[in-house]
């Protein structure tokens, strides 16, 4: 047994199992011990042996160990100690002892050593969110963790659209505590998206949010080629219809073009939404006939083919009301 003083209390460890004698106390029974927010509590039925005076607690921080240290200053008529502990950003465990003593200071053997785990109740530290790369058709997230946050067990990334947007959860799995990057393929070409990400424990404790980054990807595939439906010729003019079948990255737009020959075309139609499928062409001189085609641009600028060119008849010019 070693004695020394430590913060003016006295502590002592014990190195060996002591040998209890024939008239030493019986252990207490029926142990319990269970962890709360920032301290330990035992409790245990009183020793079956006559003239215990008080009893002893020791604790360990590994159940194997050769070693307990006694917390108790001195022996507690009490069968309930609560000592207090160090909050922890993980779950710690320890385990206690105790043993009777008696009138004469004979003290007893230890009792079988119980657990107990102390909840975790810090959060981690907010991730730290490094780059957001624009790709195409993809924004790559990128972000690091404190080395001292060993007990994340999973991240979970938010993005918003826009600037003044909600905040959605993009991994409503989680990403597991080794991963330090996602690829988004769920963005639309045009759009900025602020990401930010959250640390979880293993205790359910969440960080604040990362800081927030925004970015913007682009998509370079050509769009679809469009198929001309119909021409129809009236007073107005001449309106086209069409569709298009296919992938269309968001601020695609649709341009009409027109040729006198079939061979030179110009385009007559301001910048339309990919969602558009008809205009006019006030321009056209009705008893003329024309070529129309209709082509795709996609916000990066690459153009699909044009559809093929379909001709309007000449129509003859009307009569003038008298």
């Amino acid at each position: 047994m070693k004695w020394w003083v430590m913060g003016g209390a006295l502590m002592i460890v014990i190195s060996a199992v002591v040998t209890a004698t024939e008239n030493s106390p019986s252990p207490p029974t029926r142990i319990e011990a269970w962890g709360e927010v920032g301290q330990a509590r035992i409790r245990w039925s009183p020793s079956p042996s006559p003239g215990v005076w008080g009893y002893e607690v020791a604790r360990s921080n590994e159940h194997a160990a050769v070693s307990f240290t006694v917390v108790t200053i001195e022996p507690t008529r009490d069968t309930v100690f609560v000592e207090a502990l160090p909050i922890a950003p993980t779950p710690v465990r320890y385990f206690y002892q105790v043993r009777a003593v008696d009138m004469q200071g004979t003290r007893g053997p230890w009792s079988i050593p119980v657990s107990v785990t102390l909840p975790d109740i810090v959060p981690p530290t907010s991730p730290q969110l490094e780059e957001v790369i624009p790709g195409d058709g993809i924004i790559t997230v990128r972000w690091s963790q404190a080395a001292r946050d060993r007990d994340v067990a999973r991240f979970y990334l938010y993005r918003r659209e826009g600037d003044r947007g909600t905040d959605v959860l993009v991994t409503p799995e989680g990403l597991s505590a080794e991963v330090r990057e996602y690829v988004d393929s769920s963005v639309r070409a045009g759009v900025f998206y602020g990401y930010r990400v959250v640390a979880v424990d293993s205790a359910g404790n969440r960080s604040k949010p990362s800081r927030r980054i925004s970015a913007q990807c682009f998509d370079s595939r050509t769009p679809p080629v469009p198929e001309v439906d119909t021409l129809i010729v009236t007073a107005d003019g001449v309106t086209i219809t069409w569709h298009y079948i296919g992938y269309v990255a968001e601020g695609t737009v649709a341009i009409v073009e027109r040729s006198n020959n079939g061979e030179t075309f110009f385009p007559i139609s301001p910048l339309l939404p990919a969602t558009t499928s008809r205009y006019t062409d006030g321009s056209a001189e009705i008893t003329e006939a024309y070529y129309y085609r209709v082509v795709l641009r996609a916000p990066s600028g690459v153009y699909g083919k044009p559809s093929v060119a379909r001709a309007s008849a000449a129509a003859r010019r009307l009569p003038l009301k008298r």
